[in-house]
């Protein structure tokens, strides 16, 4: 084990950590990582910092690196194979141009607000989420295959814009409690884009789901909008709103959907 105390600013570069080995950092006002592994439960733990920045290095094999105060950017970066990038602290975190693969994870555990995940993957198993009561934090231009998880639970004026989800992988929102978007997102080859269980008003614009591939809004209290949208190829659309408006809605080809309490006899579709 390494330990590191009170260092204004450090550098590690080009390094590797294995074997359950440990670098600890606590109280350097700014730590770059830049080429590093953390592989076969190697960790990096920091604790009393004020910024980390991580970027072109590789997490796997049950190895992690964890920071508990400041905040993280991890840009370039890869999360596999059980590893895992965390941070627990209540900083501006982001994560863009990374990648989680086979059950590894990137999350952010803490009540955060501006957090950031851009261009960022997540596949085989593995979740990309912000999980503390957040706010105005946006995932923009990400995919998630291969039953991979990107999602924000508890958030507020949450954004989600320009994902992709396919092959069961899932872009969602969960116990939202204040207003929060879903733009120009796109679910294929049985994907999911949805939200769950949101105390707070919905809106989904311009949503594409096709090849049995799911688009869900349930459980919402409030009045929700769903608009602009397209559905096709065995398609399911599931909205079970209190109220709110759909509009410009288009759908073809065989579909399923939910009508609450249907009255006897035919009854008419809203889109």
């Amino acid at each position: 084990m390494s330990a590191c105390q009170n260092v204004p600013s450090l550098t590690i570069t080009d390094s590797r950590v294995g074997g359950y080995s440990t670098i600890s950092i606590n109280g350097a006002d700014r730590l770059y990582m830049l080429r590093c592994e953390m592989h076969t439960a190697g960790r990096i733990l920091i604790s009393a910092g004020a910024r980390i920045d991580m970027s072109y290095s590789r997490v796997s094999e049950q190895g992690y690196f964890q920071a508990t105060q400041g905040f993280l950017t991890a840009n370039y970066s890869s999360a596999e194979n059980l590893g895992y990038i965390r941070n627990t602290s209540t900083g501006t975190n982001r994560a863009d141009r990374s990648t989680a693969s086979n059950q590894a994870n990137i999350r952010f555990d803490n009540t955060v607000t501006g957090c950031r995940v851009y261009y960022t993957t997540s596949t085989d198993g593995s979740s990309i989420y912000l999980n503390g009561t957040s706010t105005n934090c946006y995932i923009y231009y990400c995919t998630a295959n291969s039953l991979g998880q990107i999602y924000i639970q508890n958030g507020v004026n949450a954004r989600c814009y320009y994902n992709n989800a396919n092959s069961r992988g899932y872009v969602r929102s969960i116990n939202a409690s204040a207003t929060h978007y879903f733009y120009y997102c796109n679910a294929s080859a049985s994907g999911y884009v949805e939200q769950l269980n949101n105390t707070a008003q919905v809106r989904q614009y311009a949503i594409h789901s096709s090849s049995q591939s799911i688009c869900r809004v349930q459980n919402t209290t409030v009045n929700s909008n769903l608009y602009y949208s397209s559905f096709t190829a065995y398609y399911y659309i599931f909205a079970t709103l209190t109220g709110g408006t759909r509009s410009g809605l288009h759908g073809y080809g065989r579909r399923s959907y939910t009508v609450t309490n249907p009255p006897n006899g035919t009854f008419v579709q809203n889109f």
